[in-house]
C-alpha cells in the first residue's frame, strides 16, 4: 500500500538522484553560465513529488507518482518546469527569458562584412514586402487611411489611433508598465493595468482600451512597431529596420551553408522562397528576445518555491 514514507525512501535512494544528475546536466547543457545549482535542482524535484502525492485526487495518481519515485521517472513532474521555476526565482525584471538567443545574434552578426550582405541592398523593397505581408504588419499611414484589412473586418476607431500614437511616443514607459504587471496569458501575455495604484506616475502613462480587436502589428514612419490586441497595445523594443537587416543576415547564413556566394545566381522565385525562411527565423529570434521575466512571474514563482521548500523542510528531504 502506498505511503509517504515509501515515497520519501525511493526519493532518498542513490538511484534518484543518479537520474536528477543526469537530468540537471541535460537542462543546463546550453547554459553558458547556469544560474541553477544542482543541490537546488534536487530538492525542488523531491519536494514537487511529495506535492503531487499528497494532493493527488485518487489511488491512480498516487500509484503513478509513487512508480515514478521508485523508478526514477524525473520527468513525470517536468524536469523541465523545475528547472525553469528555479530559473525564474533569480530572474531581475526585464531580463530576457532565454538568453541564449544572443548568442545566435553575435554568431549571425558576422555575417554582415559578407559581400553577399551588401549585394542584398538592392532587394530592400523586396523583402521589406515579404516581411510586411507574411507577418501581416500595417504602416500608420496604411491605418489613418483606413487601408487595411484585419480578421473579422475590425476596424481601429481614431481614438484608438490616437492611443496607438501616444504610446508610441512613450515606449520606455510602456514596456517598463508591460515589466512590472503583464500577466501570462493562454495566448500571449496581457498587462493587468487595473492593478496599477491610482497615485503611481505610471497610471497617467498607461494607455490600454476596452477593445475586443484582433492582433495589429503598426509600424510607424520610424520603423516603431506597437503591437496591439484586446486593448493592449505594446511597443517593441526592436525596430522594423531590425527586422529586415537580421532577415539579410539570415538569408547570407543559409546560402553560404550552401555555398551560393552570388545572390545574382538565384531565380527570383527562389530568393522569395529562401527570404520567407529568413524572415520567419529572424521573427522567430527577435520574439523570443522579447520575452522577459516579468515582476509577476518572479513573485509567482517564489511564492511556489517557498510552497515546495516548506514540504522539504517537513519532511526531511
Amino acid at each position: 500500500m502506498n505511503n509517504i514514507n515509501e515515497l520519501i525512501k525511493n526519493l532518498k535512494s542513490d538511484e534518484f538522484t543518479e537520474a536528477a544528475e543526469e537530468s540537471y546536466l541535460f537542462l543546463s547543457a546550453d547554459k553558458e553560465e547556469p544560474t541553477v545549482r544542482f543541490e537546488e535542482y534536487l530538492s525542488a524535484l523531491k519536494g514537487l513529488f511529495v506535492d503531487k502525492f499528497i494532493t493527488a485526487i485518487d489511488t491512480d495518481e498516487m500509484n503513478y507518482i509513487m512508480n515514478a519515485a521508485k523508478n526514477s521517472d524525473i520527468y513525470a513532474v517536468d524536469a523541465n518546469s523545475v528547472f525553469k521555476l528555479l530559473e525564474t526565482t533569480k530572474a531581475k525584471m526585464g531580463d530576457v527569458i532565454e538568453k541564449d538567443y544572443f548568442k545566435q545574434m553575435m554568431e549571425i552578426t558576422e555575417y554582415k562584412y559578407e559581400p553577399m550582405y551588401d549585394d542584398l541592398s538592392k532587394y530592400n523593397n523586396i523583402i521589406t514586402n515579404i516581411i510586411r505581408k507574411s507577418l501581416c504588419f500595417h504602416g500608420i499611414k496604411q491605418i489613418k487611411m483606413g487601408n487595411y484589412k484585419a480578421p473579422g473586418d475590425y476596424r481601429l476607431s481614431q481614438k484608438e489611433i490616437r492611443m496607438l500614437e501616444n504610446v508610441k511616443m512613450i515606449g520606455p514607459i510602456n514596456r517598463i508598465i508591460h515589466d512590472l504587471y503583464d500577466n501570462e496569458g493562454i495566448f500571449w501575455s496581457y498587462c493587468e493595468y487595473d492593478e496599477i495604484p491610482e497615485d503611481s506616475v505610471l497610471k497617467r502613462f498607461a494607455f490600454h482600451a476596452d477593445k475586443p480587436n484582433p492582433l495589429f502589428k503598426i509600424v510607424f514612419e520610424d520603423g516603431t512597431i506597437v503591437e496591439y490586441i484586446e486593448g493592449d497595445p505594446r511597443v517593441l523594443s526592436y525596430k522594423f529596420n531590425d527586422l529586415v537587416a537580421l532577415t539579410k543576415l539570415n538569408i547570407v547564413e543559409d546560402l553560404e551553408e550552401n555555398n551560393i556566394y552570388d545572390i545574382n545566381s538565384l531565380e527570383i522565385q527562389d530568393f522569395v522562397a529562401e527570404a520567407l525562411l529568413a524572415v520567419s527565423r529572424a521573427n522567430n529570434i527577435l520574439s523570443t528576445l522579447e520575452d522577459v521575466y516579468t515582476k509577476r512571474m518572479i513573485e509567482t514563482s517564489q511564492r511556489e518555491l517557498e510552497g515546495i521548500k516548506e514540504l522539504v523542510k517537513e519532511y526531511n528531504l
